[in-house]
């Protein structure tokens, strides 16, 4: 890690997983504790939490989901994708849940999101960044992410 000039870390803040309730001060503190012991210079590390889910940045762009979903329902109609999604993808609580929804009503039966499957493939769907800007953690990560070589 010597070679990289900076780390961004970037973390759910309330990942299906965990049991407690969620501290951003304490999630700092342990991801800088990991990076010291590691021996990564504190100040190459950046943090961006997202508030639920990195789904969350995918609910953002419904143009993408429409056709990730056309994708595999061709010739078939894509039905409506949430709009209250890209107003603010920070607020939509359970992001992977409302994917799964989502997949099940559109694509059909059993059909879930697999986020090791399915992110992928529906990010690289995203022709652009503007509905992404309205989610605060992407902005962060952008603003991050644009500064690596400051």
């Amino acid at each position: 890690m010597e070679d990289c000039e900076k780390i961004i870390v970037v973390w759910d803040l309330h990942p299906p997983w965990r049991n407690t309730a969620p501290c951003l001060k304490e999630d700092r503190e342990k991801i800088f504790a990991a990076m010291e012991e590691a021996g990564v210079d504190p100040e190459k590390v950046a943090l961006v939490c997202i508030h639920e889910e990195l789904e969350a940045w995918l609910v953002a762009d419904d143009r993408a989901l429409t056709e990730f979903i056309r994708q595999r329902k061709h010739p078939h109609p894509v039905g409506r994708i949430p709009k209250t999604w890209r107003k603010n993808p920070d607020q939509v609580g359970k992001p992977k849940t409302k994917l799964t929804q989502l997949f099940q009503k559109e694509i059909g039966g059993r059909r879930r999101y697999i986020d090791y499957q399915d992110a992928g493939p529906i990010a690289a769907l995203i022709q652009d960044t503007s509905r992404l800007r309205r989610s605060p953690s992407f902005v962060r990560f952008e603003e991050k992410v644009c500064s690596a070589g400051d």
